[in-house]
């Protein structure tokens, strides 16, 4: 989806010649790809914790270690910081005027400078970020330098900053010069990250020159290949009526197993609309709204 860019989720999906893309309702039906973002959770809800990260903390951690394994850096670093828009509601999002994105999550980046390679990470989620420095002097700043910098200290690296993170107690020589759930959201951006030390790890090993687009390219078709469904099945299946448009179905007072009182409605969703209902369709499982969307649901093949 990176690679096709559409204005709403139900697009991809969409039958209108100017359009559609076959690619993904061959790969996946609409239906089961909503159904499988709405369950995509990476932790426990758990409603009390002081980690405001909690919900994706153990594919960071996990991403961050398999990073450092992966390949070990050569003399030259950066460290720099990251913006990835995000306009939800956000305890920790942070406002940068001068960044493209100005609202958005905001992350430390350790780079190596040689081959472009996102060697560490850290989520800045306020004051509650867990950066542990044993020398108070650095300042905030600092500790976020030493933690990225810590398995490469006294090895010979040397390390470009900006000033916000320069410190003389830090530095040997300071430089004179002058709301998709969030969680969701930082997931595929960490995946993009994991594409991208991909993309840098295989011009170093391979020596070939190769765009990131044409590696992006390439790296699909070796998973649609891997992955890929029956072709014929999904063939035949779209012919056939589904069955919420055969079977008899009637709206029903939704009743909350959690504090959510109503339902998204996914006719108002896949139109990109923003509703919520207090009805439901207990056969197909979803959130409609009385009128008209329950009708449009049940009655119309492309809604």
């Amino acid at each position: 989806m990176t690679r096709n860019k559409k204005l709403s989720l139900g697009e991809y999906w969409s039958r209108d010649k100017l359009l559609r893309s076959d690619i993904f309702g061959e790969i996946m039906p609409r239906d089961r790809y909503f159904k499988l973002l709405s369950m995509l959770h990476f932790n426990q809800n758990i409603t009390s914790t002081n980690d405001k990260l909690y919900k994706i903390r153990n594919v960071i951690d996990m991403l961050r270690k398999n990073f450092s394994k992966s390949f070990y850096p050569y003399q030259k670093l950066c460290i720099d910081e990251s913006l990835l828009l995000y306009k939800g509601r956000l305890s920790f999002k942070q406002y940068i005027p001068s960044k493209r994105s100005r609202f958005g999550i905001k992350s430390f980046i350790l780079c190596d400078c040689r081959t472009g390679y996102i060697q560490d990470l850290i989520v800045y989620a306020g004051s509650s970020t867990m950066i542990n420095s044993q020398n108070k002097k650095i300042g905030k700043s600092g500790a976020i330098v030493e933690a990225l910098m810590a398995p490469y200290l006294g090895k010979g690296h040397t390390v470009f900053l900006d000033n916000w993170y320069s410190n003389m107690v830090l530095s040997t020589i300071n430089s004179t010069r002058k709301s998709l759930k969030w969680y969701r959201k930082y997931f595929f951006h960490l995946l993009d990250i994991c594409v991208w030390n991909a993309y840098c790890l295989y011009k170093h090993n391979t020596r070939k020159p190769i765009s990131m687009a044409k590696f992006h390219l390439n790296l699909i078709r070796q998973i649609l290949q891997k992955y890929r469904m029956n072709m014929s099945y999904h063939h035949q299946k779209s012919k056939n009526n589904p069955l919420r448009l055969i079977e008899r179905h009637f709206p029903s007072l939704y009743k909350p197993q959690r504090k959510n009182r109503n339902r998204r409605c996914v006719v108002c969703t896949a139109n990109d609309k923003r509703r919520e209902s207090r009805y439901e369709c207990k056969d197909c499982n979803v959130g409609l709204c009385v009128e008209p969307c329950f009708r449009i649901y049940h009655t119309e093949l492309q809604y």
